[in-house]
């Protein structure tokens, strides 16, 4: 039986979200079981989604596994908005430092 794109799509949240909360290599059981405490949700959902998917699904587990998907994602992206403006920053203190330098070695 074919799965439904509700299902996929749940299974690739869950995926994503063990993947961000697994703390090293041996970790997938208990990231699995912080997961679905922060969803308050059962590991066993959570765990047949990685492993073995349903052929349907709640809307008490497809919404609050798409609500932090998304919030992972909003993470994600202020995060690589945080290091771009540090790159930013560096590199300007960086030259900065770099013609105050020049102009040092001018007047001497």
């Amino acid at each position: 039986m074919a799965e439904s794109r509700y299902v996929k799509a749940a299974a690739e949240w869950a995926r994503v979200l063990i993947h961000a909360e697994t703390r090293g290599a041996g970790d997938i059981g208990n990231a699995i079981k912080r997961v679905a405490a922060k969803l308050k949700l059962s590991p066993k959902t959570i765990w047949g989604l990685r492993y073995r998917k349903p052929k349907d699904l709640l809307c008490s587990v497809y919404f609050p596994l798409r609500d932090a998907f998304y919030e992972h994602q909003k993470k994600l992206a202020r995060r690589r908005d945080a290091v771009k403006a540090l790159k930013a920053l560096r590199e300007e203190h960086f030259l900065g430092g770099e013609a105050f330098v020049r102009h040092q070695r001018a007047e001497a």
